[in-house]
């Protein structure tokens, strides 16, 4: 069995603030990001492609308050291809 790919938290964390911060400001972007980790448990120096996935719904359920949600599809949809294109997880 073939273990997921994994990149390190620190990447997805920089790479997902960096898309949420003109939405949010970079303070917010991250803090948001890093709450979301720890209600994930994600605290470890990699993560996987399923616990990504799911921070990226977290997240997108709560941009749905701030910017509606079709405008939360589209920034979900960003974050999705930018880690994509991070090169550890199989495109979609």
């Amino acid at each position: 069995m073939n273990a997921l790919p994994s990149f390190k938290t620190t990447e997805v964390l920089s790479a997902i603030a960096g898309i949420l911060s003109p939405y949010l400001g970079k303070f917010m972007a991250q803090a948001s990001a890093k709450a979301h980790c720890q209600d994930l448990q994600i605290d470890g120096d990699t993560v996987d492609r399923e616990k990504v996935d799911a921070l990226i719904e977290r997240l997108g359920k709560g941009l749905n308050l701030f910017l509606g949600r079709d405008k939360s599809k589209l920034v979900v949809a960003e974050m999705q291809r930018a880690l994509d294109g991070l090169g550890g997880f199989p495109t979609r």
